[in-house]
Order: C-alpha cells, then sequence, then structure tokens
C-alpha cells in the first residue's frame, strides 16, 4: 500500500524501516531507501535515482561505482543498463498485496531512465561514494522497535527470468597455481 507523498515544508518526510515493514506502508522514497539499504547490507552498491516526483534504485551488478556521488545525467546509467553492469528496479511494484515480479520491476525501472520517460530524470546518489565521502546512514535510535524481524509466512516462488552472463577474466596467476 502506498500513502500519499507527505511533503513537509522544505522536503518529504521518510519513515524508518521499522515503520514501513510494521505498518506495511511507504512512499516510492521510503520503499526506495528500505531497499537501498537492504542491498547496502548484503554487501552491493546499490544508487538512488530520483526522477520528478519519484524515487527507484539501481544496483551494481560488478564490483564498481561512479566517479562522483552525484550524477546528473541519466545517459550514464543508460549506457551502465546496457552494458548489463546495473539493475534498475522500481521497487513500489514489488509491494501490496499482489506483488509484482521482480523482472517487471526492473523493465519498468528501464523505462524510467529511457530517453522518452514520462519525468523528467533529477539525479541519481551512488551510495558507495557517498560512504566513501564520509556520508553515514541514519541510526534507529529514534525508531520505536528497532528489532526487524524477518516475515514468517511462506512466499511462493517468482521466476526472475533470463539471467545475464557475466564474463570475467581469469587471473593468470590463479589458473597456474
Amino acid at each position: 500500500m502506498l500513502p500519499p507523498k507527505s511533503f513537509e515544508r522544505s522536503g518529504q518526510l521518510v519513515r524508518g524501516p521499522s515503520d514501513v515493514l510494521a505498518r506495511k506502508v511507504g512512499t516510492c522514497l521510503d520503499l526506495t531507501l528500505l531497499y537501498a539499504s537492504c542491498l547496502e547490507q548484503a554487501g552491493l552498491n546499490p544508487v538512488i535515482a530520483l526522477t520528478e516526483g519519484h524515487a527507484f534504485v539501481g544496483v551494481w551488478l560488478v564490483d564498481e561505482d561512479f566517479s562522483s556521488l552525484v550524477i546528473d545525467d541519466p545517459q550514464m546509467l543508460r549506457k551502465r543498463v546496457q552494458l548489463e553492469e546495473m539493475v534498475i528496479v522500481e521497487t513500489t511494484l514489488l509491494t501490496g498485496v499482489n506483488p509484482g515480479r521482480f523482472k517487471q520491476a526492473v523493465e519498468t525501472g528501464r523505462k524510467l531512465i529511457a530517453e522518452d520517460a514520462d519525468a523528467p530524470f533529477e539525479l541519481a546518489i551512488d551510495v558507495r561514494r557517498a560512504r566513501s565521502a564520509k556520508i553515514k546512514p541514519l541510526g534507529l535510535s529514534g525508531s520505536a522497535d528497532p528489532a526487524i524481524s524477518p516475515v514468517t509466512e511462506p512466499r511462493s516462488a517468482q521466476d526472475i527470468g533470463e539471467i545475464p552472463l557475466f564474463e570475467e577474466e581469469l587471473d593468470k596467476a590463479a589458473e597456474s597455481a
């Protein structure tokens, strides 16, 4: 379920992970930040992307980051997606009573950065670059229930679709060992 945007005088209120999970509601920004934090916790490098009035997430499929913290050219994201070095995900499709398939969320994410996208691209934030610039995540000290427990009800497995092929150069020294 998506609540209405909660714009304040300057910016938008962001719900913490416990609040989103407990109430089962979140805006596109809430869901994007939660998804990005899960990706980062899993050791992956997320990218938070913003268009006019919308937020979504990307994740590097290779051990890479952008050369700067903020990216304002959507072509940089498009190239990485075309090279299968990054996946863009529309997080709002993955929630609700009948969540969409991951493949649908990725296809929609690709459309959000397309040249003919409905909303103009504003910027993307490379989280790894943010961390190297000493920008730290918000703590959970203000949340009422900082302990987040996994959902115990079974979920049906989803077909993730065709998995991209990745070719890696093998280290010659490792081959001769």
